[in-house]
């Protein structure tokens, strides 16, 4: 009820609050006032809504990053299996080719060139892990060629010490029959 005594008395009393007016200083500064509380705001508004904003940005480019590095380590994984067989069944070639090399010849140029490939072929697999979609088949290949390489040089070597032995046996059979 207090309240409606209030509301009685400013009925009662309407015309003398009515007739005192303020200046128009105290309205203009009033107004300056209003003025510089407005953009305040404003600009607290506009600082958070950009925050905000840069907040939920990041979050869905960390999301769809996340996202990307994931798909691409599901596929590395894919790839794997193929990979590892593809590996051990030149692995087990070279080794036979190797092994025969040892028993017959050693010299450091074959380590040499042998050592580049392993390099390369390192490189390849190290691309390979981090490679975009699409590029992996052209890789792949490119190993698989690489150890064809190493296989081809141990095959060209085998072949050029067996051919040197047979021309060595050939003239030795040579002077034995020359000389009997």
């Amino acid at each position: 009820m207090p309240q409606d005594r209030l509301e009685e008395f400013i009925v009662k009393h309407r015309e003398d609050f009515d007739d005192a007016i303020p200046s128009l200083k105290v309205w203009a500064e009033i107004d300056g006032q209003l003025d510089k509380v407005k953009p305040i705001r404003r600009r607290k508004v506009w600082m958070y809504t950009r925050i905000a904003a840069a907040v939920v940005f990041l979050l869905i480019a960390g999301g769809v990053i996340g996202n990307f590095m994931t798909a691409d380590n599901n596929q590395a994984v894919a790839l794997n299996p193929e990979l590892q067989e593809m590996e051990a069944f030149y692995s087990q070639q070279f080794d036979k080719k190797y092994a025969q090399l040892t028993s017959l010849y050693q010299d450091e140029t074959i380590e040499n060139d042998l050592s580049q490939v392993d390099v390369f072929l390192e490189e390849l697999k190290q691309e390979l892990a981090t490679a975009p979609k699409g590029s992996e088949e052209r890789i792949i290949e490119n190993l698989i060629k690489s150890y064809q390489l190493k296989i081809q040089i141990l095959d060209r070597v085998l072949e050029r010490i067996q051919n040197d032995q047979t021309e060595e046996k050939t003239q030795t059979d040579e002077r034995k029959s020359i000389s009997i």
